[in-house]
């Protein structure tokens, strides 16, 4: 199902990412963040204003940003203060006609994954019960998160 699910998520990052205004949309903002926070001036470190260049890489880090509806961002990742500023007009991307489909194999995969991760929790606290029954066993850690 893993396997399955990576599939889904590649094909919808790659219809995304074939959309004609993704890759304009995402390198104005770029531009547009460059421009407006100097960030090379403020950090005054060499090569850091190549952090916003719109290059494939910087690229791809806001695809699997949209692909995965990352509403916030760690205040530690580097793309945090951008996310923040162009981060929801960006979620837009994932709420087009043109990904409409892919986008609810997404959630469906997802869905079923989640389900699939309750269903062996549910085995493993049952499995435990007997054993604790079985064996007398006691773990008062798992206890209080249960």
């Amino acid at each position: 199902m893993l396997e399955k699910q990576k599939e889904i998520l590649d094909n919808f990052a790659n219809k995304i990412r074939s959309l004609p205004d993704f890759i304009k949309e995402v390198s104005k903002r770029f531009m547009e963040y460059e421009r407006e926070s100097k960030l090379a001036d403020i950090l005054g470190v060499f090569g850091s204003s190549s952090l916003f260049e719109s290059n494939t890489q910087n690229i791809e880090h806001i695809l699997a940003y949209v692909v995965n509806n990352e509403q916030n961002l760690n205040s530690d990742n580097a793309y945090y203060n951008f996310w923040n500023q162009y981060g929801k007009e960006l979620l837009k991307f994932r709420d087009r006609e043109e990904v409409k489909d892919y986008k609810v194999e997404v959630e469906k995969g997802c869905k079923n994954l989640l389900g699939l991760a309750d269903s062996i929790f549910k085995d493993l606290k049952d499995i435990l019960k007997d054993y604790r029954e079985k064996y007398g066993i006691i773990y008062k850690e798992l206890e209080r998160e249960w």
